[in-house]
């Protein structure tokens, strides 16, 4: 039987804080990507907040070399067939995309450091 929503958002309860226009705009340089309720819930409880300003960029690039990766697949899947050049193109295209994540990582990594 499903929880009664009511019940379970009566369990939280609301804290409000105020900030001069200067503070705020700290919080909002500091919070990065991370929405406010999250980044305010981290620097309280005391747990380490890491900025993740470069996730868009790297979903964007990700996102590129995901589509470029399916053009080669839809042209295999048609053709049933794919030529040397196209495969030599996947594996490229694959070894940049673990490049990518790979830097993330790292750099996440040193960030939670």
């Amino acid at each position: 039987m499903p929880e009664d929503k009511s019940k379970k958002n009566k369990e939280y309860k609301n804290v409000l804080i105020r900030l001069s226009p200067d503070e705020k705009k700290i919080v909002e340089e500091l919070k990065g990507d991370l929405k406010l309720q999250t980044f305010c819930k981290k620097a309280i409880l005391n747990k380490k907040v890491v900025k993740t300003d470069d996730t868009k960029a790297l979903l964007t690039e990700l996102s590129k070399i995901g589509t470029n990766i399916n053009q080669i697949a839809k042209i295999a899947n048609q053709t049933k067939e794919i030529s040397q050049e196209q495969f030599t193109q996947l594996l490229i295209l694959q070894r940049d995309g673990w490049k990518i994540v790979n830097k993330f990582m790292e750099e996440m990594r040193k960030k939670l450091e």
